[in-house]
């Protein structure tokens, strides 16, 4: 009868184990959330280097004398996590949660299809633009839902950029510390050739609206 018994007992956790078992390995394989791939704190890190290395050509438009502007660097991936974030000694303190909404934007309202800059956020989000009143939208500090990350809030001037690997958006960059034309040229010579989008799915291209501009202000015609 005891080992009547034992048996059962054993064969009952057996099939126990066997059952957690493959519970777990089935909860596992649908808990995990898809790969994001793409953007890696090295990318990053070569980005925020490219544009420190232009910025220290630059002559300051908020600066006294030649001196060169000061910046807040973020990167963000396509999730609007930041990867990077880096400072210069003496930049606005006030830029810095600045650049992270850049970044935030860029990547948030650009896909594999279409290139956003906040540039071309600006100027999309005139009265009348095709984008008018989405400052309404995406403000910092609202939950994006159930165990996510808040949301950087978003920006409607230059300065923020999308990043795009391959061909496929992975993420955003976004300068503040100057100038929005300062800005907006750093945070272009991060992304570069290797970082940046094609002219093919620009907003320039696809809109008509201005993907870039080296003025001050910024007219809000690609032409």
């Amino acid at each position: 009868m005891k080992f009547q018994l034992k048996q059962m007992i054993s064969r009952s956790f057996s099939v126990k184990v066997i059952v957690c078992l493959l519970v777990g390995w089935s909860a596992s394989g649908i808990a995990k959330p898809p790969q994001q791939g793409g953007l890696t704190g090295a990318d990053c890190d070569a980005i925020i280097a490219a544009a420190r290395a232009d910025a220290s050509g630059q002559d300051a438009d908020f600066r006294a004398g030649d001196a060169p502007p000061k910046y807040h660097y973020a990167c963000v991936d396509r999730t609007g996590k930041i990867v990077s974030f880096a400072s210069d000694e003496d930049a606005w303190e006030g830029s810095r949660d600045v650049a992270k909404a850049k970044a935030f934007t860029a990547m948030a309202f650009s896909s594999d299809q279409n290139a956003l800059t906040t540039r071309t956020i600006f100027c999309a989000t005139q009265p009348g633009g095709p984008l008018w009143e989405l400052g309404n939208a995406n403000q910092a500090g609202t939950p994006r839902g159930p165990g996510s990350i808040n949301q950087l809030g978003i920006i409607q001037f230059p300065g923020g950029v999308p990043i795009y690997i391959g061909g496929k958006l992975v993420g955003g960059f976004g300068v503040s510390g100057d100038s929005i034309a300062l800005d907006e040229r750093t945070a272009l010579a991060g992304t570069g050739t290797t970082y940046g989008a094609l002219d093919v799915i620009k907003s320039s291209t696809v809109l008509g609206v201005s993907y870039q501009l080296s003025d001050f202000g910024g007219a809000c015609s690609s032409g």
